[in-house]
């Protein structure tokens, strides 16, 4: 499992996985903004694409190089939800198998409508965990930079990381706001100060 929740799990370990920390990379170091958000063209995209290499994914096994049509449907009606590119949709629920397997976490099994809603929202809610863990992860490598006295694994996620761009936590930020002002249930609007007038 290559979640971003594990990858912030190995930052707080005595050693770091290299393979996994070079994986991520590229993530970690552009924030959320690397979560693209939906287009018309990346649903066309899925929805005539046949093979996991198509869209970005490897397997070894031959009898895994075609997409799964359960899990292709799911991805072209939740990109639409959380405004998410088609494509990184379907890596996003494969992730999601690959994390839960033997924990019933199947997106891809033939289910009732009621079943495939309660997926639908375990795979929104491993999204938004991935999108704090990937800013966890972020603060995690800043904070390693900024260690005045570096122990071997610091040096060890220097060594992989690299210099951190001066702009990352900027663009981090305004990556949030901009989610946060398209989804709804992110806005939050308080009401204690009707409440307290109404009673004063």
């Amino acid at each position: 499992c290559t979640s971003f929740r594990t990858c912030w799990d190995h930052l707080h370990l005595l050693s770091v996985d290299s393979d996994l920390l070079v994986r991520l990379k590229p993530w970690i170091l552009q924030g959320t903004r690397k979560f693209k958000a939906f287009t018309n063209t990346s649903y066309a995209e899925l929805e005539k694409a046949t093979t996991h290499v198509e869209v970005g994914l490897k397997f070894l096994e031959r009898d895994q190089e075609t997409l799964n049509a359960k899990r292709k449907q799911l991805a072209l009606g939740i990109s639409q939800i959380i405004n998410l590119d088609a494509i990184q949709t379907y890596i996003l629920i494969h992730k999601y198998e690959s994390c839960h397997s033997g924990q019933g976490g199947a997106a891809a099994g033939k289910g009732s409508s009621e079943e495939d809603a309660g997926i639908a929202f375990k795979i929104l809610d491993f999204y938004f965990q991935e999108r704090q863990a990937l800013l966890e992860c972020l603060s995690e490598i800043l904070r390693n930079e900024l260690r005045e006295d570096p122990d071997v694994k610091s040096l060890q996620v220097r060594e992989l990381m690299g210099k951190v761009d001066d702009g990352v936590v900027e663009r981090a930020l305004s990556s949030l706001n901009a989610s946060m002002s398209y989804l709804p249930s992110h806005q939050f609007h308080p009401n204690y100060q009707e409440t307290s007038e109404t009673n004063g």
